[in-house]
This record gives C-alpha cells, sequence and structure tokens, in this order.
C-alpha cells in the first residue's frame, strides 16, 4: 500500500531566483499555503544579488553576481538542500494546494521514479500564453494532463518551473549544466 503521506523531513524545495523580490515572496507564501508538505519542508532560495536579503525560515544562499546562470544556482541549490527529494519551482510561479504531494506520490508508488514533472499552466499571458498551455509547456501540455488521466505516465521532459527529481539521480547524472547560461538546463538534465 501507498501511503498517502510524503514525510516532509525528507523534501527540499529550491528556488532560484534573482531580482524578483516580490514574485519570489508569492512563490513562497503559496507554498506555505499549499498544504502540510510545503509548508513543513526545507525551502532553499539561492539568489544572485548585489543586496542580498534573507528571508525568515528560509535557507537562504547568497550568489554574488557572476552570470554563471540557471544551471550554477540549481546546483548550488542541490549541494545545499538536505532532502532525499528536491522539488524545484520558479521564483515566478504559484504552487496550487496539495503542490508539494503531487510532486512526491509517484516516488511513493514506485521506486524506479527517478523525477516527476508538474503541469505548468501559463495564467494571464493573452494568446502566447493560451497558445502554450494548448501545445505544451516543457511537460506536454494539457492535451497531454488529459490523455495522462490522472495516472503516473512517462515523460522525457520536466521543466525546473515544476519538477521533483530524488537527490542522488541529479548528483548522478552530474547535475546542471552550467555553460547553458540562457535555459536549457532542465530539459538537459531531463534527457540525462
Amino acid at each position: 500500500m501507498v501511503p498517502s503521506v510524503f514525510d516532509p523531513s525528507r523534501l527540499s524545495i529550491v528556488i532560484c531566483t534573482k531580482d524578483r523580490p516580490a514574485d519570489l515572496a508569492r512563490a513562497i507564501a503559496s507554498i506555505r499555503a499549499s498544504g502540510d508538505t510545503g509548508r513543513m519542508a526545507e525551502i532553499v532560495v539561492v539568489e544572485e544579488a548585489d543586496n542580498p536579503r534573507e528571508i525568515p525560515g528560509i535557507r537562504y544562499v547568497h550568489l554574488p553576481r557572476s552570470g554563471r546562470g540557471f544551471g550554477y544556482a540549481r546546483n548550488v541549490g542541490v549541494r545545499e538542500a538536505h532532502g532525499d527529494v528536491i522539488l524545484f519551482i520558479d521564483d515566478d510561479c504559484v504552487a496550487e494546494q496539495g503542490w508539494a504531494e503531487a510532486l512526491c506520490h509517484p516516488f511513493l508508488a514506485d521506486p524506479h521514479v527517478v523525477g516527476v514533472a508538474g503541469a505548468v499552466l501559463v495564467k494571464d499571458c493573452g494568446l502566447l500564453g493560451y497558445a502554450e498551455n494548448i501545445l505544451g509547456f516543457p511537460g506536454g501540455g494539457l492535451r497531454y494532463l488529459h490523455d495522462a488521466q490522472g495516472r503516473i505516465v512517462p515523460t522525457r521532459y520536466l521543466s525546473t518551473c515544476n519538477c521533483s527529481y530524488q537527490r542522488k539521480a541529479v548528483l548522478q547524472a552530474g547535475g546542471f549544466n552550467e555553460d547553458a547560461r540562457l535555459g536549457g538546463e532542465d530539459s538537459l538534465l531531463a534527457e540525462r
């Protein structure tokens, strides 16, 4: 039988950010409001900033401005995190109710699962956002979600705006590609 609750002590949530304090505050508030797991898990914020501003109750890692990119920042987050499972969410994303539990349940259901992609729905972005929702933000879009019908299904695409990995799998794959400074480090890791 699969336990219905994930042990939050095994979970770290990593958020990488740069110059978006209002978005970051909204993301953290949404995580804490998303349920018991989100409220009790370790949250690690990795921020590249001139003026670091620690956040109470958050494991805060300051990176001096270096332009090393998100791959580097995510690797720092993985190294600093204590959890066996690491959830990634972008600073401009909002976690829905039950978010952390949904990204952790597949690990409980199948010990061979190494990563989980969550749905990403673009809100308030006009025609482009609507098209991304239909055609597929990394992870497959609404059609992919509809066809899955709530089942755990294989995917090759995990976008770090909403995904989770076994920490050991990230480390065994060599972490995120730090040369992909303009993005795509999440897709490159998922393929490995």
